[in-house]
């Protein structure tokens, strides 16, 4: 399947430059494990266990167990995505009467500012992705042609604003849902291999390059994977080899994965639960422990991951792993 048109000249040849000084880590990889079934029932357990703990509120996701729900769009549309359907309706109550969407159903009409952003966007493409539901997809674009195609109208930056990624994001679920593309979409598709490949080699550890992951995994839901998109999760996972994520976009499930998520994952609730892990930068501490850096909170960074998991995260990463549905 040709997913574009090839990129400029120039952005070409920028690329090859960045790509060039990887090409040793991404062309020399040691052979992954598959994964067995004797660890394949070992995450079976834990996963049954997670979900036990896992923050809900008012019937839908939660992020942590003070409600947290604003990036609840993401995470409901990964678990969607990975086999869990009652999170897709998660996602299908947040839809508000004119179309567009918010953060959570409780939070319609409700949230003071920021009320969607482009992590949020790309939990839509996951749940249009696996449910083709054509009626909220319709009008939610209906919402957006007549709002300067800005998901929301209370940023306090460009987060709401539709970019060429975006764009090259709603022609493919298009294209999936036997819709017509317009000239926005044709043209993002055009620019989305040289952007997600310089993404993978700048983007700050941390959320910014797991908005990356999201970007690969929705192409591969779609049944795209193109040998750009597999070398763009090798260099992702190659500056981020203890992130579970770019683990299995680079290697799908292994034994090693497992390893990592049963050391991440507690089968009881964990000390703070209070943030998605793997959105974080993930490195080992002398003691040689899974911790996770962030540039937010005050005595909150360089945590065990175990102590911090909030469960979501780990059934997003659980679900990969046993059921690897790419």
């Amino acid at each position: 399947m040709n997913l574009v048109k090839p990129v400029p000249v120039s952005r070409k040849v920028l690329m090859f430059k960045f790509i060039l000084s990887l090409l040793v880590l991404t062309s020399i990889n040691a052979q992954a494990t598959p994964l067995s079934p004797e660890t394949k029932d070992k995450l079976e357990k834990l996963r049954a266990s997670v979900e036990t703990w896992a923050p809900m509120c008012e019937g839908a996701m939660a992020l942590d167990r003070k409600c947290y729900q604003f990036d609840m769009v993401e995470y409901a549309g990964y678990r969607c995505a990975t086999g869990d359907l009652e999170r897709c309706q998660d996602i299908k109550e947040a839809q508000d009467v004119d179309g567009r969407f918010w953060r959570a159903k409780r939070l319609i009409r409700k949230t003071a500012g920021n009320s969607f952003s482009r992590d949020m966007f790309m939990g839509l493409m996951f749940y249009f992705s696996k449910t083709k539901d054509v009626d909220s997809f319709q009008r939610w674009m209906a919402y957006l042609s007549t709002h300067r195609h800005r998901m929301c109208d209370d940023a306090d930056d460009n987060r709401c604003k539709l970019q060429p990624s975006s764009w090259a994001m709603l022609g493919l679920l298009s294209q999936h849902l036997g819709l017509k593309q317009n000239l926005k979409m044709r043209l993002g598709r055009q620019e989305l291999p040289g952007e997600m490949l310089i993404t993978a080699l700048t983007a700050p550890k941390g959320f910014e390059l797991v908005l990356l992951a999201d970007n690969l995994y929705f192409l591969r839901s779609l049944g795209i994977n193109t040998s750009w998109m597999q070398r763009t999760a090798r260099i992702a996972y190659h500056r981020q080899p203890n992130n579970p994520m770019f683990k299995y976009l680079a290697e799908g499930s292994t034994e090693e994965l497992a390893s990592l998520l049963m050391e991440a994952c507690p089968a009881e609730p964990s000390r703070l639960g209070d943030d998605i892990f793997w959105q974080r930068r993930l490195e080992r501490n002398e003691k040689g422990e899974l911790i996770v850096i962030r540039d937010w909170g005050v005595g909150r960074t360089n945590i065990p991951v175990n102590e911090m998991a909030d469960g979501q995260d780990c059934l997003v990463a659980l679900n990969l792993a046993i059921r690897s549905p790419l």
